[in-house]
């Protein structure tokens, strides 16, 4: 089933009026949804969206997300992962890939680019009622003095670029950062101010190009435009990273485009 542009602008709406703080906004169907409107003058649902969140109104909303320190109920978000597989492990699973990330980071060398994988599924719930989930993978490239929040889709996902980039913008908005840099041993007033946030995604899905990568192509050629301005709205820098399969399963290179 399609959606026409007042649709979907509908659906925005409804979800801000359930839920005014825009915690839950990011995990919506039609925000992920790779679509384009019904209307005569087709547009990507994602556009739309994008123009709907960059209205002073929302984008105040957005950027107005307040953190959710685990610290106040006496709970770290290091829960001390040691990157153990579960058993008969499938390395297309989004949560196994991240412990491949961790291990490889870990046991090779830290990855091009991204550096130092130092987590993965980090809490974000301070209370089992939040409704918000896990982050994906944390990261410190040592070099570049950069620490990366990381949003991990695996290589058949479907998921619309904007999904990523709304998800891990919300989890940095609902993370206590001086906390978490603490609870991993990170000197705060080094990386503070050098957070920024990332898709990591594959740049292939057979012999297709991956779902996020060929968005973030069309971005560049400008046929994303709002989506783009949406980017530059957000109060933090999005640099998305590209994973390609090595022909054990198992390991990944990633670059930058």
């Amino acid at each position: 089933m399609g959606y026409s542009r007042e649709q979907i602008i509908e659906k925005c709406k409804s979800a801000v009026k359930e839920d005014s703080t825009f915690e839950t906004f990011y995990a919506q169907d039609f925000v992920k949804n790779i679509g384009k409107t019904t209307d005569d003058n087709s547009i990507f649902y994602t556009e739309v969206v994008s123009d709907f969140l960059v209205s002073s109104d929302n984008i105040k909303l957005l950027k107005a997300i307040e953190s959710k320190s685990r610290h106040k109920v006496r709970k770290s978000y290091n829960v001390h992962h040691d990157g153990k597989l579960p058993k008969d492990p499938k390395h297309t699973n989004e949560k196994v890939i991240a412990i491949d990330l961790f291990n490889q980071s870990l046991y090779e060398d830290p990855l091009d680019y991204v550096g130092q994988i130092i987590d993965y599924q980090t809490p974000l719930k301070s209370v089992r009622g939040d409704s918000y989930g896990e982050i994906d993978l944390l990261a410190i490239n040592k070099e570049d003095r950069l620490f990366y929040i990381l949003e991990l889709k695996r290589e058949d996902s479907t998921e619309s670029l904007l999904r990523c980039i709304l998800e891990a913008y919300t989890y940095y908005k609902l993370v206590d950062i001086d906390g978490l840099l603490n609870d991993f041993n990170i000197d705060k007033d080094e990386y503070h101010g050098k957070i920024k946030i990332s898709p990591i995604v594959f740049k292939k899905n057979g012999d297709k190009e991956g779902v996020q990568y060929k968005e973030w192509k069309e971005l560049k050629e400008g046929k994303r435009p709002n989506l783009s301005k949406l980017i530059t709205e957000l109060d933090i820098e999005v640099v998305p990273f590209f994973l390609s399969k090595r022909s054990n399963g198992c390991t990944y290179d990633v670059t930058i485009d």
